[in-house]
């Protein structure tokens, strides 16, 4: 009785263009993005899709909606799949952020695990609650597919969860916008069958 997770990141918005940090900004998607969304949509068009959970911020609520359309589903909004609470860096970017904040942007990019957002969360905080949010809809959902709609870290996060990854790996797995990971429950664990998969972006 296996719960079949498809993980899509959400589409573009102005401050991935511009390599600014998100966090709980509720910024929405831009023209690319958009269309981005629907690329999504029409590549699930043909899958058992049970359930959709999404980030409660309009960027990834805007992602899940086409999909949610095409499959006649309500987009349910999960504070589990919320983006990391970026705090005091939350609209910079990488270079205006190291200007106060030189350590923690080191540590960033570097040793990921071990950084907490000043007035933000830590990738430990993130990564508790997403082990609860896919334990929880696992009891919820089996032999079912769901779609989870969530942002760069905490798709990263959960995807260092189900491998097996400390979270200092966490840049070792890219994921683009728009993109789309699989993986499933089996045997008290996880089986990772897909990541980063942007073939429908190129349409």
């Amino acid at each position: 009785m296996a719960t079949h997770f498809i993980l899509v990141r959400h589409g573009q918005t102005e401050w991935n263009k511009n390599e600014r940090f998100r966090g709980r900004a509720d910024i929405p998607l831009n023209e690319t993005g958009v269309a981005q969304a629907q690329q999504v949509a029409t590549r699930l068009i043909g899958e058992k899709i049970d359930a959709i959970y999404s980030s409660p911020l309009r960027r990834a609520l805007r992602t899940a909606q086409p999909i949610a359309e095409n499959h006649r589903l309500a987009v349910q909004p999960l504070d589990g799949l919320n983006d990391v609470d970026e705090g005091a860096l939350e609209g910079l970017t990488i270079e205006e952020a190291r200007q106060d904040f030189p350590k923690v942007v080191d540590d960033w990019l570097n040793a990921p695990g071990h950084v907490k957002f000043p007035k933000g969360e830590s990738l430990k905080t993130v990564r508790i609650r997403v082990e609860k949010t896919l334990t929880d809809l696992a009891a919820l959902h089996p032999d079912q597919t769901l779609v989870l709609v969530s942002h760069r870290v905490t798709s990263g996060v959960i995807l260092c969860h189900v491998i097996g990854l400390d979270l200092d790996s966490y840049w070792n797995i890219e994921l683009d916008n728009a993109s789309m990971s699989r993986f499933e429950t089996r045997r008290g664990g996880y089986v990772v069958t897909l990541i980063n998969d942007t073939n429908h972006l190129r349409i």
